[in-house]
Formats: structure tokens, sequence, C-alpha cells
């Protein structure tokens, strides 16, 4: 278009007007590439800085001193924080991290390795990058990768950081809305993958996929046109059946994650094809090992289980098999025997190795009373655990006089036969 008709333009015109009354610019928005941006490079005095306090902890103390950059103080808290989250970007001293907040919802490196595990193909995007660890790792396996990022300084932090780890061939829309990028935007992509905000316009920590920024409930239909493929990070926190119903049934695959026994995520696989039987996998990742348990949620449903007294060994399920819901499913596959309906422990005369969860030998069955429990506890210690017990730790503790620590282990429970009972246990390496 000749720039004097562009000029003549309704459109142009009300642009003309906003700018001119209000001083009001749209936000800024730009494509980058991975670069190397010399506003993120630290000189040496801050590199010297770093060092000698790399072991701070009392960032308010910093903040008060004088001649200190804001921005030294908010990267070196940023990478103190995920110093055990993300070793591999700590410990590249071209790093640069952003303010606590932008890394409150980033996974760990150990989750996002996970993640990358399960997808490849030809295009990736991103529709809630953030600081970009799972981008990171997931773009690694396709050939192509666009992010979404509507923070602009965020972005270019991204851009930075990938190019200092080596990673090249992503495109990063920087200040982009990720649901305008889509509607406005005809290509479809082998993977969309989306973790929402989960902090509310007060700040308030949220569960529900409508309180979470964007709300992908609303928006299925338009992210199915674009991908034969989405994956949805949620809260480990959200209820299973509940986010099945909000996502119209379209999810495949339940992936419940556990990081050294915390559960630390749930991601749904969804595509457009209806299924009331989805497959779950209880994820445990360790430092240099995982397990997983996968069974269809039909099967835990029908299942049936044989219950007995304590055998030789007890069985405690990780935190992504309770998490998941697979309370007969583990049983009925592995051949144990519950202890109550209720009190999910598990009980075989086989050690089982291979189980999804702690292992404990057992030495005892006592009566709930002081005097029958410290005949198993010389020193008066013990590490207590309760299953369907109707009491706290710290009350039970109280009551029998128990001390915390030591190398026995009790589990206050119920049995199948509505009895309360205390299981003296040793762990099993």
């Amino acid at each position: 278009m000749p720039i004097e008709n562009m000029l003549r333009t309704v459109e142009f015109r009300k642009f003309a007007y906003y700018i001119f009354f209000f001083g009001i610019i749209l936000p800024p928005r730009m494509k980058l590439k991975p670069s190397i941006n010399a506003k993120f490079a630290w000189q040496e005095n801050a590199q010297q800085w770093f060092e000698e306090h790399q072991y701070a902890t009392d960032f308010v103390a910093l903040r008060l001193k004088k001649n200190i950059p804001a921005a030294w103080i908010e990267h070196l808290q940023g990478k103190q924080q995920v110093k055990d989250k993300l070793p591999s970007f700590v410990k590249n001293p071209l790093v640069r991290f952003p303010p606590s907040l932008n890394l409150e919802q980033s996974s760990s490196e150990r989750c996002a390795i996970y993640k990358a595990s399960l997808f490849k193909g030809e295009s990736f995007l991103d529709m809630t990058t953030g600081f970009g660890i799972d981008s990171f790792y997931l773009a690694k396996n396709f050939n192509t990768a666009v992010l979404i990022e509507q923070n602009m300084n965020l972005a270019e932090l991204v851009a930075h950081n990938f190019a200092v780890l080596g990673c090249f061939h992503v495109d990063i829309e920087a200040g982009e809305d990720s649901i305008s990028f889509l509607k406005n935007n005809h290509q479809t992509f082998s993977l969309i993958y989306l973790d929402p905000a989960r902090r509310n316009e007060t700040g308030k920590k949220t569960i529900q996929f409508v309180d979470c920024e964007p709300d992908i409930s609303l928006h299925l239909n338009l992210l199915i046109q674009h991908s034969d493929c989405i994956l949805l990070k949620a809260s480990p926190m959200h209820d299973i059946e509940q986010a099945l119903k909000e996502l119209q049934y379209l999810v495949q695959e339940i992936h419940i994650v556990s990081l050294a026994n915390e559960c630390k995520e749930l991601l749904f696989v969804l595509r457009n094809e209806i299924n009331n039987n989805p497959i779950l996998h209880a994820v445990h990742l360790m430092e240099h090992e995982q397990s997983v348990f996968s069974f269809y949620k039909n099967e835990e449903l029908n299942c049936v289980i044989n219950y007995s007294e304590p055998q030789l060994f007890l069985f405690e399920p990780n935190s992504s098999l309770l998490k998941a819901g697979a309370f007969k499913s583990v049983a009925a596959n592995l051949g144990l025997h519950k202890l109550h309906q209720h009190s999910h422990l598990y009980t075989a005369n086989d050690a089982m190795p291979y189980f999804p969860g702690r292992r404990f030998s057992i030495e005892g069955i006592s009566k709930v009373d002081k005097k029958s429990i410290h005949q198993f506890l010389p020193d008066g210690k013990a590490n207590i655990t309760l299953r369907n017990f109707p009491s706290t730790v710290a009350d039970l503790r109280k009551k029998l006089d128990i001390k915390d620590g030591g190398e026995v282990y009790i589990f206050a429970t119920t049995l199948h036969d509505n009895s309360k009972v205390l299981i003296v246990c040793k762990k099993v390496n």
C-alpha cells in the first residue's frame, strides 16, 4: 500500500490519535534469535563480587548496602534459589538469572529432561516459555521451535542464555500473547506445550485451570486446530479426575512426576480423540535413575486384590503412586497383599527389590501403648509414619515418649480387621 493511502486509513488515524492524545503505544513485540546480549554480560568487577558472595543468604541486608547494583543481587539470589534445581545452568558463569518470581514455577532440569524423553518431531511451540528450562530440553528433539514469552526482558534473557548454552535453532516471539499468536497463525506444530501461570492478579497461588493464565479449558479447540499433540503441565495439587472433565476427556496419558519422592508435576498429554480410559504413569525420578509404574484408569477401578496380616516385609508407595491413585493396581501387578482398604501399605514375604517406593523388613508388631512399643526401642528413638491412623505424629510421639531419629521405623496403621497397631520396621536398602 502506498504511504499516502496508508495515511488515509481509519486504522492509522486511530493509532495516531491515541499516541498523540494519550501517549499510548502498543506493547513492543519482536522476533528474537538466540544471541549473546551485551546487557546481560557481567563486567570483571561483577564476577569478582559474585565469587566473594556466592554463599550469601541474607539478601535483605545486601539490598540495604550502598553501591551494589540491584541487578547483581537479583542474579545472585536467583542463582542461589536454583543451585540444586538447575545445576547445568548454575555452573555456567555466562548464564543470567531473572528475578525469583520468574524462577518459582520453573521446572527442574531432571523433570525437564524427563519431559523431553517423551517427544520428538518436526516442530515445537512453547506457549508459556518463562525462564525456558522446559523449552531448552524439549526443543532439542524438534527441527524447529517457536517460544512465546510476553515479558520482553525475560524473552531477551532467554535468547541470551540459549546462545550461551548452544541452542540456536529456536525463534522467540517476545512481547507476544500466546493465544493471539495462535489465532493469527495458520501453522501446525508437532507438539504444543503449556505451563500456565499459577498466580492470580493478587499474587496468590492457584491450582484450577480456570484460575491460570492462559485458561486452557477455554481454548482447547484452538489448540487442537494447531497441533495433534498438546502437553499440559499442571499443579501437583490439581485433582486428576476434575482435570479430565475440564479437558473434555481428550487426555490420552497422565504423567505424575516426583523428584526425590516429592510430587512435582502433573503432565497431561492431549489429542483430538475422546478417551475415557487414559494410561497413568507414576514416575519417580532419583539422582541417577528413575522408576515408572504404568496402569490404565479402568484397570484400577476393576482389579481385585487380597488383604492380609503383615508378613515379612512392608512396602510404602512413593508419592507418584499415591497421587496417581494406584492403590489396587500396584498390589495386583506385583502380587502384594494390602493391609487395609484405606491404609495404602502393602506386605509380602518377598523383599520385592523393584517395588516403586520404600521397603522395610518387619521386626515386630506392637499394641499402641508405651510399654509394648519400648520393648523394640532400646534407645527410645524411632521414625514415625501414620497411615489411616486417628492421631498426629506429634501427639503419638508424645503419648509413647519416643524421640525422633534412629534406624527404627514405626508405621502406625489400621489392619484389615480394623485393629490399630504399630508395625516396627527397619529399612531395606
